[in-house]
This record gives C-alpha cells, structure tokens and sequence, in this order.
C-alpha cells in the first residue's frame, strides 16, 4: 500500500532552493530538483518507482540529519515489517550516491532512518553527471545482484 505524502511536501515552499541543488562537497553540481527512480523487476517490491523532488526537509522529518534541503520521493510507502510508512531519500557523498528509507514517525515512535540500500560511484557503471544518470550501482550487501536501479532526469 502507498499513499501520496501530504504533510511537508519536500521540494513545496515559496522560498525555494536555487535551480540546482548545491550539495556541499558532491562531485555534480547540476543535478535536476526533481529526478525519476525506476528499477528493474529483478527488484520485486523492495524498490518502488516514484518521483524524487529536491526541496526543505519536512517538519515530521525534522529530527534526522537530512540537511535543510533534501531529495525525497513524493510518495511514501508502506513497511509490513516495521508497519510505518517511509519516504526515498538520496544523498550523495562526494563521488557517491545512497539512496535509503526516512521512516514518517508512527504509533509513537520518533522518524528514522534506514541503512543505504542501494550506491552507485560517478564515473562507474553509468553514472554521470551531465546529463544526470545513476546506473549500474549496487545494492546493499546480501542484496539480490540481479535488482538494479536507475536515477535520472
């Protein structure tokens, strides 16, 4: 089950970020505010194909060190395990880029965040900064090698 995020949309707001993110010691300095996650169906439905729109974190995610500005998806989706509902979150760090869970607080229980499921390096794989592609990355270890899972414009 997933549902449209309707508290704090990430990438809303009148004072918003400049045309391209500035993204403080990331390798690309253009990439797109708003970005398509696809993958392949060797993923199952561990990865969800969504929008991800760079804009201010959300008050509900306030707590967690996501930056002022962030990419996250429009949506949130729904967890069976940890019976939440979460939101993509790509960060990138210098020449890598993860894309992790930021779990919406539920039953009590404050935002967190997940470990990176998925990291793709610039310049390996199909990864590229102009245009903005992440492709051939690799997913968390013990991960199924098979899922692949592509960002771009």
């Amino acid at each position: 089950m997933n549902r449209k995020h309707m508290n704090g949309c990430c990438g809303c707001g009148s004072t918003g970020p400049p045309p391209f993110p500035p993204i403080p010691g990331c390798l690309c300095t253009a990439i797109p505010m708003v970005l398509r996650m696809v993958p392949n169906a060797f993923c199952g439905q561990l990865f969800q194909a969504c929008t991800l729109r760079y804009g201010p974190k959300p008050a509900e995610l306030a707590d967690l060190p996501l930056g002022a500005y962030c990419f996250l998806s429009d949506e949130s989706f729904y967890d069976d395990l940890t019976q939440s509902y979460y939101r993509w979150y790509l960060a990138c760090n210098a020449s890598f880029f993860g894309i992790r869970r930021a779990f919406l607080p539920a039953n009590g229980d404050g935002a967190f965040l997940d470990a990176t499921m998925f990291v793709w390096a610039i310049g390996i794989g199909g990864s590229v900064c102009t245009p903005f592609r992440l492709d051939g990355g690799q997913i968390f270890p013990g991960g199924f090698a098979q899922c692949q899972v592509v960002i771009s414009e």
